[in-house]
């Protein structure tokens, strides 16, 4: 009885300190988040992010470019022109996870749906 008294108040501390395995939640919408923190389980939520511009790609309509920080890297899709390569941005967009069926296995991407971009200082 004391070692189950003992193994639920490690679970409880260790559910305080937020390292029982649950997605790392995003901070609020005004605060940037590193790139590192976004996960496909956050699908469909709005994140901030600011990062410098690596890489892009044109499509007919928009296109996406890659956003990177200290602590990665993300693809993000707009229907705006792409920023140039070197642009430190601050931008707001949804979440978003596609994912495909390959020999029984599921890979997916997560981007973001960029809905606002600004230049960061």
């Amino acid at each position: 009885m004391a070692n189950a008294k003992l193994l639920i108040l490690a679970l409880l501390f260790l559910g305080m300190l937020g390292i029982t395995g649950c997605p790392a939640t995003l901070p609020p919408l005004g605060s940037p988040a590193t790139i590192d923190r976004i996960q496909a389980d956050h699908q469909g939520q709005s994140v901030r992010l600011v990062g410098t511009v690596t890489q892009r790609a044109m499509f007919l309509q928009g296109g996406a470019y890659q956003l990177q920080d200290e602590s990665g890297s993300i693809w993000v899709l707009t229907q705006q022109p792409v920023p140039a390569v070197g642009d430190r941005l601050s931008i707001q967009g949804e979440i978003t996870y596609d994912a495909i069926a390959v020999n029984g296995q599921e890979l997916g991407e997560v981007y973001i749906d960029e809905r606002d971009r600004q230049l960061a200082s």
